[in-house]
């Protein structure tokens, strides 16, 4: 999500996220959010059938006890599938009342959601993460994708990210691709799945709609 102020310009998804946490707009904001990317997911379905999204999800939304009730009922509305919904949790959203947030996704894994650490490797706790709770996938933080093509120790770094995650049969995404060179690296070493501008920026609905429909006409 995106919000292109006339003034100021355009507000990226975190900073978005960061203001509606500190007004108290979280819930609102974070139904919206998830009200119309699930009603756009649905229309999309028909275009194509294995079409999965992927939602950012606050650390503040992960201690409302009403927030599994809020998926289940917005899948149900849309008959969405619910293994095509990944909600993408960061670090962040599991230290501030690890309990709580182990129960919400405990149900959330039953429900059948698909779960993912967000920015994996950038936090302190990351790989004891993995064992606390039912992720079904990582995300490697895009940082350290920035120097690879230079930096050995980046590489090395991925590499065993990539390998821990294989063992322990974890969906692997790569973020910030942005050039062939870190697309042939991921690919060298097993990762299929990137995401960057390489592939797309974000873009208006309708648009992405179009190329969809383009995509799957080919």
């Amino acid at each position: 999500m995106r919000w292109k102020h006339p003034v100021l310009g355009e507000f990226s998804n975190e900073t978005l996220i960061h203001m509606a946490e500190q007004n108290g707009l979280i819930f609102e904001v974070g139904h919206f959010v998830l009200h119309q990317a699930l009603k756009a997911a649905n229309d999309w379905l028909a275009v194509c059938p294995t079409f999965c999204i992927a939602i950012n999800v606050s650390s503040v939304q992960l201690k409302n006890s009403g927030f599994v009730e809020q998926i289940r009922d917005l899948l149900a509305l849309y008959r969405f599938p619910a293994h095509q919904l990944e909600l993408e949790i960061t670090e962040s959203g599991l230290i501030v009342d690890e309990p709580t947030a182990s129960d919400i996704l405990n149900r959330l894994h039953i429900l059948g959601v698909t779960l993912s650490l967000d920015d994996f490797g950038t936090g302190y706790a990351s790989f004891q993460y993995l064992k606390k709770f039912p992720f079904d996938g990582i995300k490697i933080d895009k940082s350290f994708m920035e120097q690879i093509e230079h930096s050995e120790s980046d590489q090395e770094i991925v590499r065993s990210m990539l390998h821990v995650a294989k063992k322990l049969n974890l969906n692997v995404v790569v973020e910030g691709i942005e050039s062939t060179q870190q697309e042939q690296f991921i690919l060298e070493q097993g990762c299929d799945v990137g995401q960057g501008f390489l592939y797309g920026k974000p873009m208006p609905s309708e648009v992405f709609t179009l190329k969809l429909e383009s995509h799957a006409q080919a």
